[in-house]
């Protein structure tokens, strides 16, 4: 896994001409390689300010999960940027993209720390899917929803 680090105030019109000639970059994707030409990642923004208390983007910047040949490799990089620079309201915190091996999981799934329907900081929310998470990030399909309250030993299913 690796990150590049950008910010809003920084404009990366030529970051594939850049990573294309980057040795250490070069040398990283490496890592990635399954067969010529072609390399398996998840490549997406990640930052402290992403969410917080005041505001929450999760689901607004672009994340590509799949395997992939250089350009599009690149390309999907360039795209999680711009995709980050569209949501600039002056927070001048770097955000920045993360590289890792993509996982071909079974179940995928998103977990709220306090429970979006609520608020209740006493419950976490988890929604699960079979296979990847990315339809169900993207909200094109619903989750199966339950609830673990920390004063119960049993999940709660909304309805």
């Amino acid at each position: 896994m690796f990150f590049i680090a950008t910010s809003p105030e920084k404009e990366w019109p030529f970051v594939g001409s850049f990573l294309k000639s980057d040795d250490l970059f070069k040398k990283l994707i490496q890592q990635f390689k399954i067969e010529t030409d072609l390399y398996d990642v998840a490549i997406r923004s990640s930052a402290i300010n992403e969410d917080s208390t005041e505001k929450s983007f999760a689901g607004h910047f672009q994340s590509y999960v799949e395997p992939v040949s250089m350009r599009k490799l690149i390309l999907n990089i360039e795209n999680v940027i711009k995709s980050i620079q569209k949501f600039d309201d002056g927070d001048t915190q770097s955000i920045g993209v993360v590289v890792q091996k993509r996982i071909n999981a079974k179940y995928s799934g998103i977990a709220f720390s306090s429970n979006p329907i609520t608020a209740s900081k006493q419950e976490v929310l988890i929604s699960l899917v079979e296979g990847m998470g990315d339809k169900l990030v993207s909200g094109k399909i619903s989750g199966v929803d339950f609830i673990v309250n920390f004063n119960s030993d049993k999940p709660e299913y909304p309805s």
